[in-house]
């Protein structure tokens, strides 16, 4: 076979030809290569291939790899992949395996799933599964869902989010960020990737500024019912907005409450440990439930929704499919439409009550349970098994009380309003 030990040029490529129907080859020099093979299908044009040599650093053996055909690539493009291959042979690796390896590599979507379904499902109430879901749905997957995880890199990242940053979508880049960290924690212990390229990702764009969420004052509570007396929504959720601010509850967690969960028998609401958002998975070892105390009026809430919904699984179904339960989100709707936008969103009703307590002197312990807040310190929230139930339940009564007492100085009778 002929070679040329001289570099080519792109007039040499053009014209290169066999000889007397024969195969021949075209050195470039370090490795790369022009095979020129007589075309069975069309005798009058040659079919051109570039061709890349080298000894395998792991096989120990000289491996020949293709590049492409000519003129698909030209001689410019044939030389850029040859050295793209002596930077993966610098590595130690074999250009050849590396690339059967990235095309047998899983997706970062089809990481991401696996990730959610075995790590975070398990760990998350279900509406919290789905937002994530959601999330990646919306941002990640379009832009970086079909790359195979072992491609990804900060750089590749970072300019595919940078979008969230322009458009001031700062808190949901925050949260992008912390899944994606997550994600490839979990390809790094499953040995998809050898390292966590994306650890401090959210650390190249701009960090959101905490904000507070709105809420009232207690003093103000009064004025907040006799609106919501008189507001055109539902009566489910006219009940579940109620219902949140007498168990301080978070929005989820009050949405989803099930009739097989209330224990009348002792005034108590049981809830599965794995539907509350912030009980980490190890102390959820030992906290299979969290028990809600329920005061006289939860009840009275309870005794207004049985005939709506008693013969459901869900004491608050949802508008458009009854089976399921209401969206966490409605309460939120109502409130906005009641004209609180940007005042009280239904996560700060927890506020009003954490302060109302505090301030008439409750035992902090017994207010954080009552708020299913995770203990910040972590060998404490292990081995702290209290529930204290039965203080918990004249707290939550005090509580009520005051809910009632507020309503009742707006000449308003909040749990018997009737649409």
């Amino acid at each position: 076979m002929a070679r040329s030990m001289n570099k080519l040029t792109s007039l040499q490529v053009k014209n290169a030809k066999c000889r007397d129907g024969k195969e021949r080859i075209f050195s470039d020099g370090a490795g790369l290569y022009l095979k020129v093979s007589p075309n069975l299908s069309n005798t009058k044009l040659d079919h051109k291939v570039w061709i890349f040599r080298f000894k395998s650093p792991t096989r120990g053996k000289r491996r020949t790899k293709g590049l492409g055909s000519y003129p698909y690539y030209s001689l410019v493009e044939a030389r850029q992949k040859r050295d793209e291959c002596h930077q993966i042979l610098k590595l130690g690796l074999d250009p050849i395996d590396k690339e059967t390896s990235e095309k047998n590599a899983p997706s970062l979507e089809q990481v991401a799933k696996q990730w959610l379904d075995n790590i975070k499902r398990p760990v998350v109430v279900e509406d919290t599964a789905n937002d994530i879901l959601k999330s990646l749905e919306l941002h990640v997957f379009p832009r970086l869902g079909a790359m195979p995880i072992q491609n990804i890199s900060a750089k590749i990242a970072h300019d595919e989010l940078i979008f969230l940053q322009e458009a001031g979508k700062l808190e949901t880049l925050r949260r992008i960020c912390s899944r994606l960290d997550k994600i490839m924690i979990y390809a790094v212990n499953k040995g998809v990737v050898e390292f966590n390229c994306l650890a401090n990702l959210s650390d190249s764009f701009t960090a959101p500024v905490p904000k507070s969420l709105p809420t009232i004052a207690p003093k103000e509570l009064g004025c907040f019912l006799k609106v919501l007396s008189n507001a055109q929504i539902q009566r489910t959720t006219r009940c579940q907005i109620e219902w949140a601010l007498h168990v301080m509850l978070r929005p989820g967690e009050c949405a989803a409450a099930r009739w097989d969960e209330i224990d009348f028998e002792n005034a108590v609401w049981v809830i599965a440990g794995m539907k509350m958002k912030n009980i980490g998975k190890a102390i959820r070892d030992d906290f299979k439930e969290h028990l809600v105390p329920l005061s006289k009026q939860s009840l009275k809430i309870l005794e207004v929704m049985k005939p709506i919904s008693g013969h459901r699984d869900y004491i608050f179904p949802g508008r458009n499919n009854p089976n399921t339960h209401i969206d966490s989100q409605s309460a939120n709707s109502a409130i906005k439409k009641m004209g609180y936008k940007d005042k009280l969103v239904s996560h700060g009703i927890r506020k009003i009550a954490s302060t109302y307590l505090n301030e008439q002197g409750f035992n902090s312990d017994h207010i954080e349970k009552g708020l299913a807040h995770k203990d910040k310190d972590k060998i404490r929230a292990i081995y702290n098994m209290a529930e204290y139930l039965e203080p918990r339940r004249v707290m939550m009564q005090a509580w009520s009380d005051f809910i009632q007492s507020s309503a009742q100085k707006e000449f308003v009778s909040l749990l018997s309003h009737t649409e």
